[in-house]
Formats: C-alpha cells, sequence, structure tokens
C-alpha cells in the first residue's frame, strides 16, 4: 500500500479515504493505470530515496527536458562503458535515441559504434512514475541498469620540506592532482527499444529523412577516443 500511498501523494495531494474512492476522476485513474503499466517496479525503487539516472539526453541541465529532474542533484559527468550507436530525430522534438551497439562495424548511413557522454543525476525514486510516462518505458525505450565510467583524479597532499629541521613553506598549494583515474558505478539509462525503432531505421538507407546521427567528438584519452554528446547550447 505504501507505493500506491506514495504515487497518490505525489500526483493528487494525498490517498483518498475509502468513503471517498468516488471522488477520484477518470483522469485520475487513467493517470494510476499509466503509471502502474509504465513502472511495475516502482515499489521496488521507492524502498529507496534516491537513484542515479545517466542523463545522455534531453534531460540534462540546459536543455529542453532538464524540468522532468530539476529537483535532482547533478553528480558527475561520465561515458557508457558499452557502445552504442546514438540517433536523433530530427523533427521539433528532437529526440535522442541510443540504441545499444550488437556490433563494432562502422556501417555506411548508421551511427558508429561508440560510446556516449553524459550527466549523472540523482533524482528521487518516485519521480520515475512520471519520467517512465514521459519516456515511453516499455514501449519505445527502456528504462535499464548500466555502467558508466567516471574519470577522476586524485587529490595528493604534497610532502613537506625542511631545511635545519624547519618546514620549508610551499610556494603553490599543498596538494597536486595526480593522474586520471577510471571507475564504474552502475545507474539507470533510457535505452532505445530495437522491436520499435529497428523497421523506422531502416538499417540508416531510408531514414535520413526523420533521423540523424548525433554529433561525435575525439578526444586524446587513449580509453575513450571518439564518443557521442549532445550539443547542449542547441536546446535552450
Amino acid at each position: 500500500m505504501n507505493p500506491l500511498r506514495k504515487v497518490f501523494t505525489k500526483m493528487f495531494g494525498g490517498i483518498p479515504e475509502i468513503n471517498d474512492l468516488h471522488s477520484i476522476t477518470p483522469d485520475m485513474a487513467k493517470q494510476l493505470t499509466e503509471t502502474s503499466r509504465r513502472s511495475p517496479d516502482l515499489g521496488v525503487l521507492e524502498q529507496s530515496e534516491f537513484q542515479l539516472l545517466f542523463c545522455p539526453d534531453l534531460t540534462m541541465r540546459g536543455c529542453s527536458q532538464h524540468e522532468l529532474i530539476e529537483e535532482g542533484a547533478f553528480v558527475c559527468y561520465a561515458f557508457t562503458l558499452k557502445r552504442f550507436n546514438y540517433w536523433q530525430m530530427v523533427d521539433d522534438s528532437k529526440l535522442p535515441i541510443p540504441m545499444l551497439a550488437t556490433s563494432n562495424l562502422r556501417l555506411n548511413r548508421f551511427p558508429p559504434p561508440l560510446k556516449i557522454k553524459g550527466e549523472v543525476h540523482a533524482i528521487r525514486s518516485g519521480e520515475f512514475a512520471n519520467l517512465d510516462i514521459f519516456k515511453d518505458n516499455l514501449v519505445s525505450f527502456r528504462r535499464e541498469r548500466v555502467k558508466v565510467l567516471v574519470p577522476h583524479r586524485p587529490l595528493m597532499k604534497l610532502p613537506e620540506r625542511y631545511s635545519n629541521g624547519k618546514p620549508i613553506p610551499l610556494m603553490t598549494d599543498q596538494y597536486a592532482v595526480g593522474a586520471e583515474r577510471m571507475k564504474w558505478i552502475e545507474v539507470w539509462m533510457y535505452v532505445g527499444v530495437p522491436e520499435y525503432w529497428d523497421n523506422l531505421m531502416d538499417a540508416g538507407y531510408h531514414s535520413t529523412r526523420l533521423f540523424k546521427t548525433v554529433e561525435t567528438y575525439t578526444s586524446d584519452r587513449p580509453w575513450l577516443q571518439e564518443y557521442y554528446s549532445l550539443k547542449r547550447e542547441h536546446f535552450f
């Protein structure tokens, strides 16, 4: 009952009493039905207050759909561990569609299999009730657990220097930045459903009217090299 109570509270300000069930409008009932269909795991998710969401799409800060998660907190930048073919619709929606790559081959008229750069946000678990509906979860997209790489550099305390038994003041800060390291974390990500998109994309042959490849960039990091990243300034 607790998951249902939380959904009612978030959507309608509280759960109605048994005697007031007649006050549930058709729109309220439709919303609850859609939530249970799109988010069957919502009760499990809400056993934790927060969830980590990987945002390589228009939910990033400064983009048109960020309001969906703006109550959350930005954690870090990250890159997908696996490679994706990253499409984007050319209509007014500019909908990005990350599709898990099934091959490392580069094909003509088809986005290359690359890692995707995005943002990791900590959002309240209940936010998935509306986010799953908006993202068309379990139909055109599927919310999945994925691993992302988080590059970071440790701060190292510089050793003190002495002269005649007295410490010599350092000319710079007491800490230095170490070499880049990598760690992975597990997060939620909305991934395109092949059964929904494959026919529309038509293996890249006749999809140029509807889709384009997300812009790619080149890094001098050996583990990264070429990667996808949406241009944030396009979506202010």
